[in-house]
């Protein structure tokens, strides 16, 4: 059986909103945290003209970061640990040197 064409009118049609273009709740960030993504915005925008706003800059780098890396940046910032006694592996995922 052959599907019919939809008509005209609906092949433009916008699609429906999905539930990744509902507004996201506001990040429950302490004031200190923010600075960084001003300060990247207002470069952005100095750059490009065009930015997004310092939560959606937030939401970028939290959705982008790889596990190895929130892993690495743990392990230098509450264990103490630095680059030098870390190895890398193949698949860029740092473990002790021991």
């Amino acid at each position: 059986m052959k599907n019919a064409e939809p008509p005209p009118a609906q092949a433009n049609a916008a699609p429906p909103p999905s539930a990744s273009d509902t507004p996201a709740e506001p990040l429950a960030l302490k004031a200190h945290h923010r600075p960084p993504f001003i300060e990247a915005r207002d470069t952005i925008l100095a750059q490009y003209g065009v930015t997004p706003t310092p939560d959606e800059l937030m939401r970028l780098l939290l959705t982008s970061v790889p596990p190895w890396q929130i892993v690495r940046i743990f392990e230098e910032a509450v264990l103490n640990i630095t680059g030098s006694d870390l190895a890398g592996t193949n698949d860029e995922q740092f473990v002790l040197c021991l």
